[in-house]
């Protein structure tokens, strides 16, 4: 016997239409880029002296080139840099009286930081044992073009798919509409297998 008040509490099953549609919503938001920079957005740096972290006031713009002055406390004798949370660190420079600047090269990418480089420039004078009282952190951004291996694999898979139709299609119009017969058959290659009737 059928109970229509059972039937109320499992959900109708979705049209077509509805489930591509929200198909095509998740494709496109799990697709787009959600955590990429404004050109001028701050990019979160920190430094160390000595493995002791220490906020970055001075932080780099996204896309901008600028300097910052850093002052050295007495005490230190390395300073470290990272960036984005820990997910980009510089190797550590000692702090030598010859030190002068510190360029740091950062390559970016629809909003995204790709990589970073950094270089330690040094004066041309003799070391003593003292340390410099402050240093200037140079940012250089280079941009390069975004290029996303999905579209590359879309279009080797357009390129595999004509190739593929092509090939079929020649296959087929090859053979003008003609078959074999039972006799050509019987002559073929395939006589030596024996025939049960």
């Amino acid at each position: 016997m059928y109970n229509s008040s059972s039937s109320s509490r499992f959900p109708r099953k979705s049209s077509p239409c509805f489930r591509t549609a929200l198909l095509c919503l998740f494709l496109f938001y799990s697709t787009t880029t959600t955590n990429a920079y404004r050109m001028g957005e701050p990019v979160d740096t920190a430094l160390a002296w000595d493995s002791q972290p220490a906020f970055l006031a001075q932080m780099p713009r996204f896309a901008i080139q600028s300097q910052s002055q850093i002052q050295v406390p007495s005490s230190a004798q390395y300073v470290t840099f990272s960036l984005e949370d820990g997910l980009w660190g510089l190797p550590a420079v000692k702090l030598t009286s010859s030190f002068e600047r510190l360029v740091v090269q950062l390559v970016y990418s629809a909003g995204a930081i790709q990589a970073i480089h950094s270089e330690p420039v040094y004066r041309n004078e003799l070391e003593d044992d003292s340390k410099p009282a402050f240093f200037t952190v140079e940012y250089r951004w280079i941009e390069e073009p975004h290029v996303t291996p999905e579209a590359g694999q879309t279009i080797m898979f357009l390129v595999v798919v004509a190739v593929s139709v092509w090939i079929v299609w020649t296959v087929l119009m090859s053979t003008d509409g003609s078959t074999l017969s039972s006799e050509q058959i019987g002559h073929s290659s395939f006589s030596a297998i024996p025939k049960y009737e």
